[in-house]
């Protein structure tokens, strides 16, 4: 912080120290002064208020004495010497309310007189009627006549309009002044005092206690009486002795007549004591004041220092940032938002502008950096907060980089400021551009080897057919052991084989679009039973386990739908519950889950007891060629594609297979698939198509069927046009051709060759529509080389 900085924060404070100290001391002086002018104004004003409450109480007692002299008959007093209630209640009500400045109440005539008083215990007490033989002042009217300390009020007593007796009321007329003065809630530092006319006086109160006569003496009391006697009011300095000491004292007086005599009130303050109070109080509010201005300057001393640390921490901050600025890898730009001009840049903005960071300080940001028009920045023209893009910018050789950045706002040094930051992302494109060719390569390479795998499924399948089949026939001949057991090696190897290749052609077909769900008829029952019965009789082997099979009884029987499918999917993950399970229970579950008028939405479980598959394993089980652990490929074999195929004909259906497994405890597959519901049976009519002759089967083969075939006539012309259109259907894997399989099945119902077809059957009931083509093929090429005239027998054996 520089040193102008550091004296303009010093200044401020003895600034203000020095003008709040002026102040004070001219608030002093005036509120001296004016306490001084006005403190006479205030005593009159004090005394004024208390003479009034006097002259108020004088007259409402006038007014309530004239109204008992009206309203009680006092005669009474003198003719009765037993009273009654109606004349004493009234009495006592109007003695008890000034029973503290009552001294008696006496009633008489000439000749008679009574009294009326509160004895020592506060009692009222009315004497006996006495003789009324002293001296008594007659009087006509009201009188009003004080005697020392006593004050004597008498009226007359009448009768019908006629004098009968006078009433005297005796008062303590000191009490009835201390009393008023008391009332008047005068300040305890202002002495009230009153005076008559005889300058005797009446009571004087210091702290509102009277001050007997022999410790107290007032000088220039005679002005004070003369000027009362003149009924005039005023102020006046002299001196007063209280107890031996003489004081000098500031008195305002007022003049007044209450009950006929001429009295006057004064208040008095001893000057050196109000001075005194008024210096404390003055003191009180320096002391206030001062406080206040030391809790300013310690609160201004505060918010200094924190602005100075701020200061020097956003300093320390900024040189920080700055630091990090210059080393970040990005491209750094601060512009001001005012001027549009470049405040900083880093060394690598200005490497990537061809230039160095000295030469753009200063510089406007367009075009160079920000290629948008003039007037048109997403941040200060179109009100965005943030902006973030993939933008271009020029190099001082006239080259455009590729950029992605963002700008945000910021305050930089005080200054409303822009930062933008951003990345070189040429070279990036460049390699995304020839990754997408890679990949796009990739992709066409992949789409091509499925596209081969798809085509070539019929020339895959049908040389595996001719082994099987083969093998199968050669094992009807006179063979040793030895042959029979390399036999059926050959077989199992073969039909392993055939497995794994349908599931590769499989998943190739779906690969590339091939596969298509078809709707067609089926009896839901008839699927499931042959699920069961393959999992039962072909795939269980010598495991001792136990498969349970539940269907809700409400599914309805006939659906349309992919029959074969559904069949392949429960297929694949039933033959997995039972391969990765070593002993325990494989349910395989089919629920109602939903049904409408015209669709059924049904639920499918397979639940095992078997090894289970690890969380992490769970987001590859269903790419392809891939098993949960590599070491179950060498234990349990398999390709890896029946959970991928089984998820994409699910999807294919408008389903989605979920798993549920844990490791040592087992898993479960389900899925959802919709079905409508066949209302009417549907007759399957396939088209007569005729199709080209496939591949031939060996001559061996052919001979082979013919020596089989048991002398039964077949008629080459009805049969061979109902293969060739079954073989479109096959072509199409149209479901139909199932329907159309009955139907040839039951043109040659009186042949064997009806056995032959069992091969063709069995692919179809795997959903192979490819291995159904190609023992198709080689049934109709034997069929067509038996009409030639070669010997038939029946086929026994051939199960391929």
């Amino acid at each position: 912080m520089d040193a102008a900085l550091k004296k303009e924060y010093l200044i401020i404070p003895l600034v203000f120290v020095l003008i709040s100290a002026v102040v004070a001391g001219y608030n002093v002086y005036v509120i001296v002064d004016v306490q001084k002018k006005h403190i006479f104004e205030l005593l009159s004003h004090q005394v004024d208020i208390s003479s009034r409450n006097l002259q108020g109480f004088a007259d409402e007692f006038e007014e309530d004495v004239q109204y008992a002299l009206a309203t009680i008959p006092f005669h009474k007093l003198l003719t009765r010497e037993r009273t009654d209630y109606d004349l004493i209640n009234p009495v006592r009500r109007f003695y008890s309310k000034y029973q503290n400045i009552l001294s008696s109440i006496q009633v008489f005539n000439a000749s008679d007189f009574r009294e009326l008083y509160n004895s020592e215990d506060n009692y009222f007490f009315i004497s006996e009627i006495r003789k009324n033989d002293s001296p008594r002042v007659a009087v006509d009217g009201t009188v009003y006549d004080l005697e020392k300390d006593t004050l004597h009020f008498f009226s007359d007593i009448r009768k019908d309009g006629k004098k009968v007796g006078t009433i005297e009321i005796r008062m303590d007329f000191p009490r009835i002044i201390y009393n008023e003065l008391i009332k008047s809630n005068i300040s305890r530092e202002f002495w009230p005092w009153c005076v008559d006319m005889d300058a005797k006086i009446i009571t004087f109160l210091v702290d509102q206690r009277a001050v007997v006569e022999s410790k107290r003496q007032v000088d220039g009391i005679k002005s004070i009486v003369d000027d009362i006697a003149a009924n005039y009011l005023g102020e006046q300095i002299h001196t007063i002795s209280l107890g031996g000491e003489k004081m000098r004292v500031l008195s305002a007086y007022y003049p007044i007549s209450i009950f006929g005599e001429q009295v006057g009130v004064v208040l008095s303050v001893c000057e050196d004591e109000w001075l005194a109070g008024v210096k404390m109080k003055m003191a009180a509010i320096i002391g206030s004041f001062l406080l206040i201005i030391v809790l300013v300057i310690v609160v201004f001393l505060f918010i200094l220092w924190q602005r100075i640390a701020a200061e020097l921490k956003l300093k320390k901050s900024e040189a920080k940032i700055t630091k990090i600025f210059q080393n970040i890898q990005a491209g750094v730009l601060i512009i001001d938002r005012k001027r549009r001009t470049i405040e900083f840049a880093n060394e690598l903005a200005a490497g990537m502008a061809g230039t160095v960071a000295s030469d753009l300080i200063g510089k406007s940001c367009h075009p160079q950096f920000c290629p948008n028009e003039t007037g048109a920045c997403p941040i200060m023209d179109n009100g965005e907060e943030i902006h973030r893009s993939e933008s271009v910018i020029l190099t001082v050789y006239g080259e455009q980089r590729n950029i992605l950045k963002t700008v945000i706002p910021l305050e930089y040094e005080g200054r409303e400021s822009l930062l933008e930051t951003f990345v070189d992302i040429t070279d990036l494109k460049k390699q995304t551009a020839l990754a997408h060719d890679l990949a796009e390569k990739a992709a066409a390479a992949n789409r091509a080897k499925s596209q081969f795998l798809a085509n070539m499924s019929h020339e895959f399948r049908t040389p595996m057919n001719h082994i099987i089949g083969m093998s199968y026939l050669a094992l009807d001949t006179q063979l040793t052991s030895e042959q029979q057991s390399y036999l059926r090696t050959i077989i199992e190897a073969s039909e392993a084989l055939m497995v794994i290749l349908n599931s590769v052609l499989d998943y190739a077909r779906i690969d590339t679009g091939k596969m298509q769900v078809k709707k067609a008829a089926f009896q839901f029952s008839e699927i499931m039973s042959q699920v069961k019965d393959h999992i039962l009789s072909e795939f269980l082997g010598q495991k001792k386990l136990k498969v349970l099979f539940y269907f809700d009884s409400k599914i309805p029987e006939s659906l349309l739908g992919d029959g074969p499918k559904l069949k392949q999917v429960l297929f694949h993950l039933a033959e997995n519950a039972v391969k990765f399970t070593e002993s325990g229970d494989v349910v395989i579950k089919v629920l109602l889950e939903k049904q409408t008028h015209r669709k059924v939405r049904l639920y499918f479980s397979v639940k095992d007891t078997g090894i289970g598959i690890c969380a992490d394993q769970l987001d590859f089980l269903f790419d392809a060629f891939t098993q949960a652990d590599t070491s179950t490929t060498r234990k349990y074999g398999g390709t890896g594609l029946g959970l991928a195929i089984s998820q994409r004909l699910i999807e294919l259906m408008a389903g989605t297979l979920a798993v549920q497994s844990t490791p040592g405890t087992g898993s479960e597959f389900s899925f959802s698939v919709e079905f409508e519901v066949e209302r009417v049976a549907v007759k399957n009519e396939a088209p007569a198509v005729l199709a080209e002759d496939g591949c031939k089967m060996d001559q061996r083969a052919c001979n082979i069927i013919g020596e089989k075939a048991g002398g039964f006539p077949i008629d080459v012309d009805t049969v061979l046009p109902l293969l060739t259109a079954f073989e479109a259907y096959l072509k199409e894997s149209d479901l139909e051709a199932i329907g159309k399989l009955d139907e040839i099945k039951a043109a040659l119902k009186s042949t064997s060759v009806v056995e032959v077809l069992d091969e063709v059957e069995k692919q179809l009931q795997r959903y192979d529509f490819e291995g159904a083509l190609s023992a198709h093929y080689e049934i109709l090429s034997a069929i067509e080389r038996y009409s030639h005239g070669r010997s038939r027998q029946k086929t026994d054996n051939f199960d391929r």
